[in-house]
């Protein structure tokens, strides 16, 4: 028993020698597989650092030792780059290794190690292709898969920086995250071909994670895209994305056409958006539904044809969706265009767009032939908006400006515009029904059909031609309101205007109620069964009219009567500091006290119904009328003494 017992333990220290001879071969700096396994010891505190032995071999105290020390981690091997790991054939089911950078050369390089990172090995995978980040096959067919909770663009060989183009590492990455989370952070990425993030999850993204796009070497007509844009509305979607953070993109010059950031899809939960310097569409949001963006930037986009930023789809639309706010500063010439349905948006942003040209094809109801912001709103509100253009002379790329009135096609169908500051801009509104505008200052607005059925209060504009259906209240036209050919329908109320002319052929139906008023020159003649036009307790400071006008005033007080001739307007209940007329007396007067009279006369040729009276004015000769009744219908008059 006791030879057997001898017998056996020199077996076992054979063993163990054989062992720690085996490990102590391992040459420093190259992997050391399954050390734990191999070497066992108790935990002890760690030993000042010590000099690595000079020869290959050590013995199993000096390593453990060595490992000990602070920095004893110089003594476990390490895999220097991705390429290299191609080349090492794990040897055992679960083998873990560590790489440390993805490209070669990186110790030449400040902060060159970079991507690297823990694998391990998948005996049982056989069927994964080398995607050059999270799976990396060896020549014998072994796979080494990387051992982390979220993959980054590094670990596929993207450099960050912006100086080395990573645009199909970058994708490789992407695809290895399809139906997960990318994170850009600690960029900034170059690229110089199209991105497609359509199939990921969630996006993460801050200031670092920006995207620099080489615009001379682009291929492709989008630097990112979330959907497919040249697939129909309802394909190429993407679903259910979420962005924390910001998604950025600038281009390097406008030398070349090209579009910024793409989305298409539903369920989209959208942080910020961000795009700069492309000579196309910064940021379009084509057929998005049911989602949520808390903000949509763009700047130095855009060009004569094509909008800096873009909400709507021509093969569908942008519906049910909430975006909080939209900034488009210095677009080139196009601001916005946005086309949507159900759509609440809080605020838009849009200042100090460079008009390029005065004719780019546009023809509007404002006579202008140029249009640089497009909206049309179905059933979809805006809460709140700011816009105007640029002052300078030149845009940033040196290309002259034409003007400095900012043209804005303004459509709202059942729905509303709530706040809309755009002084020194004209807006154009032919088209919409049943929807409220409260609140808007600009240079001038101009009303056609078929829009009708509008509500306009607070309104301050220089200058107003309104068409059919529209009621203005509480506003201030500083200098000219007028009606579009065919009017119908208009109310004003508690409105201060500084001339009315309406010189083109209207309707009817048209009714001024407490306004005040500084001049009225002409004021036209409905057409049969419509209507007058009515004053009805205005101050009016001028009254004219012109020949032919017809109209009606009751109550109020108007500073001076100088009607011209044939000037048909018939006053009622009022007061005036002065009256009199110019050629021919067309007018009617009841109730009219006037301090000073200059002259009086009973109508002469126009026609009023039998039993119309019109009362004398200023001093009455014993003897004379103190008034006339219409006899006849037509243009005979008899004087009540």
């Amino acid at each position: 028993m006791r030879l057997l017992k001898n017998l056996t333990d020199k077996t076992k220290n054979t063993i163990n020698t054989s062992r720690r001879s085996a490990l102590t071969k391992v040459l420093v700096g190259t992997p050391l597989v399954a050390l734990l396994s191999l070497e066992k010891s108790q935990a002890a505190p760690a030993a000042p650092a010590l000099p690595a032995p000079t020869g290959n071999d050590m013995t199993g105290p000096e390593l453990r030792r060595l490992m000990r020390a602070s920095d004893g981690l110089k003594a476990i091997g390490r895999c220097s780059n991705i390429p290299m790991l191609r080349t090492i054939e794990p040897t055992i089911i679960g083998q873990k290794i560590d790489v440390a950078s993805y490209h070669p050369g990186w110790s030449d390089i400040a902060n060159g190690a970079i991507g690297g990172g823990e694998f391990w090995y998948d005996a049982a995978d056989t069927q994964s292709v080398d995607d050059g980040g999270s799976v990396i096959v060896t020549q014998g067919g072994k796979r080494w898969k990387r051992i982390t909770d979220q993959l980054l663009p590094s670990h596929f060989g993207c450099m960050p920086g912006g100086k080395e183009d990573v645009t199909e590492n970058m994708r490789r990455y992407i695809k290895a995250c399809r139906g997960g989370v990318v994170n850009f952070n600690n960029g900034p990425w170059r690229i110089s071909s199209t991105i497609d993030l359509t199939d990921v999850a969630k996006i993460i993204s801050d200031s670092t994670g920006r995207f620099i796009v080489d615009a001379e070497r682009f291929r492709g007509d989008w630097a990112i895209q979330l959907g497919k844009p040249n697939q129909k509305a309802g394909r190429g979607r993407c679903g259910s994305i979420s962005l924390e953070g910001i998604l950025m993109a600038r281009a390097t010059s406008r030398s070349q056409k090209l579009n910024g950031i793409y989305m298409k899809g539903s369920w989209l939960n959208i942080g910020h958006v961000r795009a700069e310097n492309f000579n196309g569409i910064g940021i379009y949001q084509d057929s998005v539904w049911d989602s949520t963006t808390q903000r949509l930037s763009a700047e130095l986009c855009g060009n004569i044809v094509t909008p800096q930023i873009k909400l709507g789809s021509n093969g569908d639309t942008h519906n049910a969706s909430h975006i909080v706010s939209i900034q488009s500063e210095q677009a080139y010439h196009y601001s916005l265009h946005i086309d949507v349905l159900r759509d609440v948006i809080d605020n838009i942003h849009a200042e100090r767009t460079y008009i390029l040209t005065n004719d780019d094809n546009s023809k509007l109801p404002s006579n202008l032939n140029y249009r640089n912001v497009y909206i049309l709103l179905g059933n979809s509100i805006i809460n709140h908006a700011v816009m105007d253009a640029a002052t300078t002379k030149t845009a940033p790329d040196g290309q002259p400006v034409t003007s400095q009135k900012l043209s804005i096609n303004l459509n709202v169908d059942y729905g509303a515009v709530n706040t809309l500051n755009a002084r020194g801009g004209i807006i154009c509104t032919n088209f919409g029904h049943l929807s409220t505008f409260d609140v808007v200052a600009c240079d001038a607005w101009y009303f056609s059909d078929p829009a009708q059925k509008l509500s306009i209060s607070d309104l301050r504009a220089r200058r107003v031609v309104a068409s059919s259906d529209i009621q203005f209240s509480n506003c201030v036209i500083s200098e000219e309101f007028e009606l579009r050919f065919n009017a119908k329908n208009v109310t004003m109320s508690s409105v201060d205007v500084g001339l009315i002319n309406f010189t083109a052929q209207y309707q009817g139906d048209i009714h001024l109620s407490r306004c005040n008023i500084n001049t009225i020159k002409a004021l036209g003649r409905p057409k049969p069964g419509f209507a007058v036009t009515v004053f009805r307790d205005c101050r009016i400071e001028a009254l004219q009219g012109a020949e032919g006008s017809r109209a009606r005033f009751y109550g109020g007080y108007i500073n001076t009567v100088n009607l011209a001739s044939g000037s048909g307007v018939e006053l009622y209940d009022l007061n005036c500091a002065s009256f009199g007329y110019q050629g021919d007396a067309e007018f009617i007067t009841q109730g009219v006290r006037a301090e000073k009279v200059n002259n009086w006369a009973h109508p002469q040729k126009m026609t009023f119904p039998a039993g119309t009276t019109t009362s004398v004015l200023g001093e009455i000769q014993p003897g004379q009328p103190f008034r006339y009744v219409n006899v006849d219908g037509k243009t005979g008059w008899r004087g009540e003494k």
